[in-house]
C-alpha cells in the first residue's frame, strides 16, 4: 500500500477530510509527498519519493487526481523502462500502485523544501525547454537529493543512483534523458 502525504492544499483539492496517521506503507520505495502546483492555468502534481528522491509529475485537473494511482503507475512504467530498471522489487512498486492511496499529512520541513526546487525546475522545465510531464520527470531523477536523515553538507546524490541501490539494481544501462522524446505532447 502506497502513501502519500500531501500538502494542506493537495488535501484539499483531493477532498479529502483531515487525515489520521496512515499505517505504514508496504510498498518497496516508501511514502511519497506530494504538492500540487499550476502553469499557465494548468495544474499539476509533484510527487517526491521520501526514500530515493525520484519525483513524478502528474496532470492534476479534477478528474485525473481521481485516478493518481493509474496516472502514476503509467509514468512510473515508463520512466523505469526509459532508464532499463527491471527488477523484482520495480515490479513491486507499480503492483503497490494498484491499490487504493492512503493519505497523510506532511511530516518533514526538508522534503517540503526540495519539493519546492523541484517545482521552480518543473516550471523551468515547461516553459524554456517544451519539456512533456515525463520529461521533466526524467530529468529531475538525474538531479541532486539530499536524504532528511543526512546531516552533512556533502551528502548529495542522484535520485537515480539511489533508486537503483534501493531496488538492488547494480548498473543497468542509463540513456541520455534527453536523446529520445518519452511523450509527444507537451504541458500547453
Amino acid at each position: 500500500m502506497i502513501t502519500l502525504r500531501c500538502t494542506e492544499k493537495l488535501l484539499k483539492r483531493l477532498q479529502q477530510p483531515k487525515p489520521l496517521e496512515p499505517a505504514p506503507c508496504t510498498n518497496p520505495l516508501g511514502e511519497w509527498y506530494g504538492a500540487i502546483d499550476s502553469y499557465d492555468r494548468e495544474p499539476f502534481l509533484l510527487m517526491l519519493n521520501a526514500l530515493t528522491g525520484i519525483t513524478l509529475i502528474l496532470p492534476a485537473r479534477a478528474d485525473q487526481l481521481k485516478k493518481i494511482n493509474f496516472y502514476a503507475a503509467v509514468q512510473l512504467a515508463t520512466l523505469f523502462d526509459h532508464y532499463g530498471i527491471q527488477s523484482p522489487l520495480a515490479e513491486a512498486e507499480l503492483l503497490a500502485w494498484q491499490q487504493p492511496i492512503q493519505f497523510g499529512k506532511t511530516r518533514s520541513p526538508s522534503l517540503l523544501t526540495s519539493m519546492n526546487r523541484l517545482s521552480d525546475d518543473t516550471w523551468d522545465d515547461f516553459e524554456h525547454h517544451d519539456s512533456s510531464y515525463n520529461e521533466s520527470a526524467a530529468k529531475q531523477w538525474l538531479g541532486l537529493f539530499k536524504k532528511p536523515s543526512e546531516k552533512k553538507a556533502t551528502a548529495w546524490t542522484q535520485p537515480i543512483e539511489n533508486l537503483y541501490a534501493c531496488l538492488g539494481i547494480k548498473t543497468p544501462h542509463r540513456p541520455d534523458h534527453q536523446s529520445e522524446r518519452l511523450f509527444s505532447t507537451t504541458v500547453h
